[in-house]
Order: C-alpha cells, then structure tokens, then sequence
C-alpha cells in the first residue's frame, strides 16, 4: 500500500492566510489607536506560541516529558492571550463602528423627528380651523387660518432640513437581519433585542478564534510537517548502504634475478614476504574501516592500526584506494 506524507506547504499556506487575516484587524486598530506596545506584544506572543508549539510536539516525541510540557504551557498561555487580545480588539473595532454610524444618523433622526412633529401641529391647526367653521364661530377664523399658515411653514422648513440631512448608515444589519431570522423559527420566545445582544458579543469573538486557532494551528502543523520530512531524509540518507570499492589487486613482487646463488634467493625472500604482508595488513584494514565507518581512514588511523612507519603506511594506503 502507498501512503502519502503531507508536504506541509498547504498547512503553512493557510498559516500564511490567516496571519494576514490577524495582520488587518492590527491594522485597522492601528489606524484608530496608533502603534501602541499591546500591538507589539500581540505579535512576539504570537510567534512564540507558533515556536513553542512545535518545539513541544518535537520534545513530547522524544519523550522530553519536563521540557514538553513546560513547551505546552507556554503555547496554551500565548494562545489564549492572542486569543482575547484579539477579541477584544475585534468588539473595539465593531463596537467603534457601530457608535460612528449612530453618530452619523443621529442628525437625520433629529431633522426626521422635527418633521414629524411638524405635520402634526399641522393637522391638528387643520383640524381645529375646521372645527370652529364647522361650530360657525367665525366665518374667516383669521386667527386658526394664521395658525395653519404657520405650521405649513415649520412643515416645510423641517422639510428642507430632513432633505439636508446625510443618508442613514447601517447599523449592524448582519445581526439584525440574523435575530430576524431566528424569530421565525417558534421555538425561539426571546425578543428579538436580546438575540442581537448576544450576537453582538458572540461575532467579533468568532472571527478572533478563527484566525487566531488558524494562526497556531496551521503554522504548527506545516512547520513539524516540514522538520519530519526534513528529519525522514536525513535518516534515509544515513542509513543508505555504503558503496565501497574492492581493493586493486596487488602486483605481484618481484621475481629475483636468475643468475643470483640460492644464497641470495634466500636472504631476499622474507623481505619481499614483509611486504606482502605489510601491504595486505594495510589493505585490510582501509577495507574494514570503509565498511564501518563509510569513508576513508586517516593516514595516522592507519600507522596506529597497522604499526608500519610512516611513509610506508600512507605508500600502501595508496596504492589501496
């Protein structure tokens, strides 16, 4: 069966996103607040958190238990403190919006309120001037007909005022429009004010968890992903066997003169079988050391194993690689 390692790189890729997400709610805030110290702090908690994270699982799978676990309580600090400073910061920028575009409204509300009142001192001048002809207590009724001419002008200066007035912003409709749809549903009995409370205090809070969990989560994965697959190939490239070349055969010694006496044949002979015997030694033990250790001995290895001087050693040497 073929398995298959994730790379890591689509882990880091979603780490990546998610930073950049947390990169623009810093500075949105920036822009109201300025740089301020909890914003640096915000950032050096978060690259610590990611750090110790996956220094921890690496510690736990060495069974570090005492540096693993003290690894484990920095991550769960860092991320809880990314995780409210985050949340915070989020309902400070929701909440600021929110006061910005009542702000805002707040002259059109004003000039809309005035127009109202406005129209109804009109009727009721209308409807009084009307009831005194009708009553025939005056046939012209100059004092009610004055009145209505008055409020038809305040109607229509408030009229002006109202046209003057800046188009409403809105003010936290995704809330609004969601408790709207969940009063549709009978099992819901709470008012629809209370339902928008609550999910004011719950969304900014969300999208904090969201990105910060993704922030710690996605960086350690990909980031331990990458150091296994770089810790697998290490270990298959040491334990690749060693291709170790066979010794060339040694040339035969020389064969002594034929017009030397058996004398001489005699006394030649051991010093040509010392020298067989020293370049084999030699051979031997490169071929041994080769095995074990995967590479060539050094010429002092070779004096302190085999004995011979020094020249002699590293001329063998050699003549063995």
């Amino acid at each position: 069966m073929t398995t298959y390692t994730p790379s890591g790189y689509g882990a880091i890729a979603l780490g990546a996103l998610c930073s950049a997400g947390t990169a623009a709610y810093l500075l949105r805030d920036i822009q109201h607040t300025g740089l301020t110290l909890d914003h640096a702090l915000a950032i050096i908690v978060l690259i610590v958190t990611i750090g110790a994270g996956v220094m921890a699982t690496n510690a736990l799978k060495a069974w570090h238990l005492v540096e693993g676990g003290v690894l484990v309580l920095i991550a769960a600090l860092g991320g809880y403190y990314c995780l409210s400073s985050a949340a915070g910061r989020s309902a400070e920028a929701q909440q600021t919006s929110t006061l910005t575009a009542q702000s805002h409204n707040g002259g059109r509300e004003r000039a809309q309120a005035a127009y109202d009142q406005a129209v109804a001192d009109l009727a009721k001048a209308k409807a009084k001037l009307q009831a005194e002809r009708d009553a025939k207590r005056c046939s012209i009724c100059k004092r009610e007909k004055l009145a209505v001419d008055d409020a038809q002008k305040a109607v229509d200066a408030a009229d002006v005022k109202l046209q003057e007035a800046p188009a409403p912003m809105p003010v936290n409709v995704k809330n609004t429009n969601l408790a709207a749809l969940a009063m549709l549903f009978p099992a819901v009995t709470v008012e629809q004010g209370t339902i928008v409370k609550a999910l004011n205090l719950i969304d900014p809070n969300v999208v904090a968890f969201i990105l910060e969990v993704g922030d710690i989560a996605f960086w350690h994965i990909g980031l331990a992903r990458l150091a296994a697959r770089r810790r697998r190939r290490l270990e298959a490239k040491a334990l690749a066997p060693v291709v170790i070349a066979e010794a060339p055969a040694l040339p035969p010694p020389p064969a002594p003169p034929a017009d030397r006496a058996d004398a001489g044949d005699r006394d030649e002979l051991p010093a040509h079988r010392k020298q067989r015997e020293a370049r084999a030694k030699v051979v031997s033990f490169v071929a041994a050391y080769r095995r074990e250790h995967g590479r060539e001995p050094e010429p002092r290895e070779v004096r302190a194993a085999t004995g011979l001087p020094r020249a002699t050693a590293w001329r063998y040497q050699r003549a063995a690689v």
